[in-house]
């Protein structure tokens, strides 16, 4: 699967542990489940679109310590989806 042969790469770069494992967690938790089924060619702008809309979406309908971060969940699910499809480096 593309996203374990990114996740791999990056671990051998210079990031914090935090971050990878902030990176790892995206993963498991809202891309693979939702999008893990779809072959590259597939993912488009509206799909990823979406998708995002509907992470941020579930973190606002709960407890009001997720509802703060779904924003900041989203947009680190976007740099792993860039990072993944290859369209920016990941910090």
């Amino acid at each position: 699967m593309l996203s374990e042969v990114w996740f791999e790469e990056i671990q051998g770069r210079d990031l914090s542990p935090s971050t990878v494992q902030a990176y790892r967690d995206r993963l498991d938790k809202q891309i693979v489940p939702a999008l893990g089924q779809l072959k590259l060619r597939e993912l488009s702008v509206g799909v990823v679109d979406r998708h995002l809309g509907a992470v941020r979406a579930s973190y606002r309908q709960a407890t009001t310590h997720r509802a703060k971060h779904g924003s900041s969940i989203a947009k680190t699910t976007r740099s792993v989806l860039s990072g993944i499809c290859g369209n920016q480096p990941v910090p």
